[in-house]
């Protein structure tokens, strides 16, 4: 059974920068992601030398080990012969018309996900992104969050949505990425340990001083991780060797 994240394919229209091209084949080889078409790309021949190809020498090189997903790109003339074969079409754009479907990220990711389909996402040139034509052909539009200013550069944009579909497709990979925070019991244990070592050092007078419970909140607030508090009671015991 074909993956869901095998897919979903990931479009530039006529992409003009080839460091862009390459740093988004970098997002999806990240983020699991195999599928990059690109439309009429700009390839700046007129800066070719005669060591090679300039598009192709510097998108490789902002490609790093994604270079395999940027060599399988597929190229194509029209936005028509990219779509063709897409079963849902998604596009991205910061002000799409009024009368277009409007989602956010996780929205976006919300409805690839129910629908398991061919799915393309649409993204448009650097300076100009979308045109109202190309959005007309989109199924609904997502858009990116911002504040007052909002510019986003096309591959940073790229990876807001590969991040969002990412996590939506593997909701465990979030989960298992966050290590378990102390339980209090232990979490008291290096506390007394702090003020312990603030007492013998004479860097306060006793456990109960305003300024212990201040060096006490302190460390509370640390949201501590189990290895991040073994870490610090190893030190805590070397200090305490030193100063007893």
């Amino acid at each position: 059974m074909e993956k869901i994240e095998d897919k979903i394919g990931f479009i530039l229209v006529k992409s003009r920068s080839p460091g862009n091209v390459g740093s988004v084949a970098r997002v999806l080889k990240n983020f699991a992601f195999k599928k990059l078409i690109l439309v009429d790309p700009r390839l700046h021949k007129s800066r070719d030398t005669v060591d090679g190809s300039y598009f192709t020498i510097e998108s490789e090189r902002m490609a790093c080990k994604g270079i395999d997903v940027l060599k399988s790109a597929k190229i194509v003339k029209t936005l028509d012969e990219a779509i063709s074969d897409a079963q849902f079409v998604i596009g991205t754009d910061p002000n799409p018309p009024n009368y277009q479907k409007c989602v956010s990220p996780e929205e976006m990711a919300e409805e690839v996900v129910k629908r398991n389909l061919k799915t393309v996402i649409l993204f448009g040139t650097e300076s100009d992104g979308l045109t109202n034509e190309e959005i007309s052909k989109c199924t609904l539009v997502a858009k990116i969050p911002t504040g007052n200013y909002c510019d986003l550069n096309l591959s940073h944009s790229l990876v807001i949505i590969a991040y969002t579909l990412f996590i939506k497709i593997n909701p465990q990979v979030e989960e298992t990425s966050k290590e378990e925070i102390l339980e209090q019991k232990l979490l008291d244990e290096v506390v007394k340990d702090f003020l312990e070592i603030a007492v013998k050092s004479g860097f306060t007078k006793s456990e109960d001083s305003k300024i212990a419970l201040e060096l006490s909140n302190i460390v509370r607030n640390f949201n501590l991780t189990e290895r991040s508090a073994g870490i610090l009671r190893s030190l805590i015991i070397r200090i305490k060797a030193k100063i007893s």
